[in-house]
């Protein structure tokens, strides 16, 4: 998988698609079932590939539910709003949703089921799948149908994914943006689903940008993951994925994003996963267990001697030193460059960098409480 770290391009907000326009009054759910039910209810075209069926400018309140039909049909510059599902699709061919504007879906924006080669783009979707504040569903939803494209769209605060094809193959997912998606930005979902393509999307502010469950041979490439927790899960590892880039969030500040962090299994919340005290990324850079806290980074016998050396092999004033340091690298380096910085011989013979390394850490024990480490604690260290 390659995923690299970059800033963004571009505000993702910054982003806009084009006005709805000419809008009528609010009506009430619509329900269509038959190529006869979709005729009665266009408001312009014959069906046909040349002139298809349009259902565009209205404002419902509620669902727009079709059903059963093969006629060529565009849905455009719709306002659709508070259904259970705002757009559902079933079992039909030749659809065309485009520049629709879904809002407060209680389960899916957008459900497209059972309808092949569907066309989904540039529609704006939002508050979907988030019923009394809780996360489920989501933006967009399409299964068992074949060759769909989504294209365009923006879906900002979904529920548990932000667009996710199930039992699907053969399907584009491109140039999407995708806001506040709670966990799941984009998904490909089931076994079945091979074969898809999902690229040049944009996936900010999700705990997972992209989710693979059990889907494989799949194309994920030049896709931007921006402020998500989890960047990448695949499932199986079947996918061709390349050319993503990712700019994560680090919650805790340790210098391990939260991918990085789910990939050792440690917390991004948490600086020191299993509590024994040293930091996850120092004992990932020792070869010490960041989740077992019995697994102690240790200073190896050569380090101890060249520190001892240091100090004249004043293994006392060693061991103090390692005591306040608690474990800290950088609070350790600061005191030891104090002392090389200052190295000579005072007034009766004292060393004057163990001099005022033993003052630093007289002034700073009056402010620090300092805990009794056994010998080999003693010698272990953390950056933090």
């Amino acid at each position: 998988m390659a995923i690299v770290s970059a800033a963004p391009l571009f505000p993702i907000d910054s982003l806009s698609q084009t006005p709805l326009v000419q809008i009528r009054s609010s009506e009430p759910s619509i329900t269509i079932n038959g190529n006869v039910a979709l005729a009665a209810e266009a408001d312009r075209g014959n069906g046909s590939i040349d002139n298809p069926y349009y259902i565009e400018n209205r404002i419902i309140q509620g669902m727009l539910l079709i059903s059963n039909t093969n006629a060529s049909l565009v849905i455009q510059n719709c306002t659709i709003a508070d259904g259970v599902e705002c757009i559902q699709i079933e079992h039909c061919k030749n659809v065309n949703l485009t520049r629709n504007r879904i809002i407060n879906a209680m389960n899916w924006g957008i459900h497209i089921r059972d309808s092949p080669a569907i066309i989904i783009e540039k529609n704006n979707v939002t508050d979907a799948g988030r019923y009394n504040d809780l996360s489920y569903y989501g933006g967009i939803l399409v299964q068992e149908s074949n060759g769909s494209i989504i294209e365009g769209n923006r879906v900002v605060r979904a529920g548990l994914y932000g667009i996710v094809i199930y039992d699907q193959c053969y399907s584009l997912i491109d140039s999407n943006i995708i806001i506040d998606a709670k966990p799941y930005g984009i998904a490909i979902s089931s076994f079945k689903s091979r074969f898809n393509n999902v690229l040049n999307n944009r996936v900010n502010n999700s705990l997972c940008g992209f989710f693979a469950e059990q889907a494989n041979q799949n194309q994920i490439t030049n896709n931007f993951f921006f402020d998500c927790n989890t960047v990448w899960i695949d499932q199986l590892g079947w996918n061709y994925v390349e050319g993503n880039v990712a700019n994560t969030l680090d919650e805790d500040g340790d210098g391990l994003n939260a991918y990085q962090e789910y990939l050792l299994g440690t917390s991004d919340h948490n600086v020191d996963s299993d509590g024994d005290n040293f930091l996850d990324p120092y004992e990932i850079k020792l070869s010490s267990d960041p989740m077992n806290a019995t697994d102690f980074p240790m200073i190896d016998q050569s380090q101890y001697i060249v520190l001892l050396s240091m100090l004249k092999g004043n293994e006392t004033l060693l061991l103090t030193l390692l005591q306040f340091a608690d474990g800290n690298a950088t609070r350790l380096q600061e005191l030891l460059d104090k002392y090389s910085e200052n190295v000579g011989v005072a007034p009766g013979g004292l060393d004057i960098g163990i001099a005022i390394l033993v003052g630093a850490l007289a002034v700073a024990g009056s402010i620090c409480i300092v805990g009794l480490f056994s010998i080999n604690k003693r010698r272990n260290l953390v950056e933090r």
